[in-house]
């Protein structure tokens, strides 16, 4: 009468968002993915972080995996790096990986990471 047996039921979304109105001043610490629109001055610690287009980070990153589309100022310290073409990057990447589509701008230092001994 209310309910379909047959509804499927909704996969529980397995990421942490932060909207675009928001701005966050301090340290963010996630155990599952960030993703982020909005603003951050402070360090973010996540096992992967996608800053989409709108979004900024004025602090250091270290995550598996990173993908900046926005604005980051900082050290990012991740396996992989992935800067899109609308990505600005002011600082420092430590990285095994890094992927930069063309139009990215950057302004920083790599340095490549060895990988750990097993």
């Amino acid at each position: 009468m209310f309910g379909s047996h047959n509804q499927k039921s909704i996969p529980p979304v397995d990421e942490s968002h932060i909207c675009e109105e928001v701005r966050i001043t301090g340290a963010i610490s996630a155990s599952k993915p960030l993703v982020l629109f909005g603003q951050i001055d402070g360090n973010i610690d996540a096992v992967s972080v996608h800053i989409k287009s709108t979004a900024s980070v004025n602090g250091d990153i270290n995550a598996q995996m990173v993908t900046i589309d926005g604005t980051v100022c900082g050290i990012v310290t991740a396996d992989k790096v992935h800067l899109s073409s609308s990505a600005v990057l002011n600082g420092e990447v430590r990285s095994r990986g890094i992927v930069i589509d063309e139009g990215a701008t950057i302004e920083a230092k790599f340095t490549k990471e060895q990988e750990a001994d097993g």
